[in-house]
């Protein structure tokens, strides 16, 4: 008799849930095509620029000027931390020095040796809420930044990374609400949330996406987002740079997903492959300008990027995903690589601005690729032997 009676219990809870969902309110039009067949966007105004002529741009650019001439840099010692032996040298536990610089700016430079052995790693929270430090000089010889290093410093707007580092540690840099710029382009490990809450960065310098060439490879990462989901909502709206060094190999499956703020992007001829969904919604992009080692382009890759007004795909490209640009409703010109002989399903969906295309290389024509592009000049599509539905203004030219 229980076991009949909790059987009842179960299946008027099952059918309350089922009453409840069916009265929540549907999710509004996020930019996919309506039932009409037209392409729809949210309004979206980009954040204010926080750029190098701003007031915090100018001090790191002071800053940047100080340390390039070798003028105004504070010089500590030994006296100026605790440290302890390591495997390979010291590890610096905490620095004690004073808060005191020049020219206005504390610039302070980390020794490469302390007692006559090699400083080969900065410890967790040497540096944590050390007010008043401006800039950051790490040399060479430092491998490891450890967890929450320099969390809190909230001044702090220039590091020069030395060429050895390896690995920067979790939260690292998290809380440096003045951090302008950082190049993270020798760095072969980043953890979990090194830049949370770095709310005034505006040029992150990286080798990858995300923690590892292989792992977390989203750049929400690195600013505390636990999947790419919520890249919006932890990269800071300040963030407009991300330049690739030629390091970098690829650019992952949603590697910028929603990163509605990020306006440039340098991609380096290193660069083979751009993955699924890899700049979705990257509303601020207005040009794009792929390396020529890229072959191959996923699947919405620009989807929905629509400031976007120019792009260049590059030499090597043989693939071309769909709906790679469905939505990009200001693309004006784009060029194609003579490699490329397709293209795919609603590749150009509602690119309603796009004037000219050259498609005399091209072989196949998708479904609607090219539905909405009213202002598109019919391009010569002589050599072209399958265009399905959807492309009527297409067919016009077809000889």
């Amino acid at each position: 008799m229980k076991i009949k009676g909790y059987i009842k219990l179960f299946c008027i809870v099952c059918a309350l849930a089922i009453s409840l969902s069916a009265c929540l309110p549907r999710p509004a039009n996020n930019g996919v095509s309506n039932e009409g067949g037209e392409y729809t966007e949210k309004e979206f105004t980009p954040a204010v620029d926080n750029g190098k002529d701003s007031e915090l741009g100018s001090e790191y650019r002071e800053i940047f000027a100080l340390v390039e001439a070798g003028e105004g840099i504070t010089l500590a010692t030994d006296a100026d931390f605790n440290y302890k032996d390591v495997e390979g040298g010291v590890k610096i536990t905490k620095y004690i020095g004073n808060y005191e610089g020049e020219n206005g700016y504390l610039i302070l430079a980390i020794p490469e040796t302390i007692g006559d052995k090699r400083v080969v790693s900065i410890g967790k929270e040497a540096f944590a809420i050390a007010s008043k430090l401006d800039g950051v000089i790490i040399p060479d010889g430092v491998r490891t930044i450890e967890s929450l290093c320099f969390y809190g410093c909230n001044y702090l707007k220039y590091v020069k990374i030395g060429s050895g580092l390896e690995t920067v540690g979790d939260y690292a840099f998290s809380m440096c609400n003045r951090l302008f710029e950082i190049d993270l382009s020798t760095v072969e490990s980043i953890g979990l949330g090194a830049l949370t809450r770095c709310e005034s960065i505006n040029t992150v310098k990286l080798s990858f996406i995300g923690g590892t060439v292989d792992k977390n490879t989203y750049l929400g990462y690195i600013f505390g987002a636990s999947n790419s989901d919520f890249n919006s909502e932890y990269i800071p709206t300040s963030l407009r740079n991300i330049i690739l060094s030629d390091e970098c190999k690829s650019i992952p499956d949603l590697a910028f997903y929603g990163c509605e703020n990020l306006t440039f992007v340098i991609i380096p001829d290193s660069v083979e492959s751009i993955g699924i969904r890899a700049f979705y919604k990257c509303r601020s992009l207005t040009e794009i300008k792929l390396g020529n080692g890229v072959r191959t382009v996923g699947d919405d890759a620009f989807f929905g990027c629509d400031s976007l007004k120019s792009a260049t795909l590059g030499a090597s490209l043989e693939g071309l995903g769909m709906q790679a640009f469905f939505g990009c409703s200001t693309l004006e010109n784009i060029s194609l690589s003579a490699k490329l002989d397709e293209i795919k399903s609603s590749t150009f969906y509602g690119c309603r601005s796009l004037k000219t295309i050259d498609l005399l290389n091209v072989r196949v024509i998708g479904e609607d690729a090219f539905y909405g592009c009213d202002m598109l000049t019919p391009p010569d599509t002589s050599r072209v032997e399958t265009i399905a539905q959807g492309n009527g203004s297409l067919r016009s030219s077809e000889q």
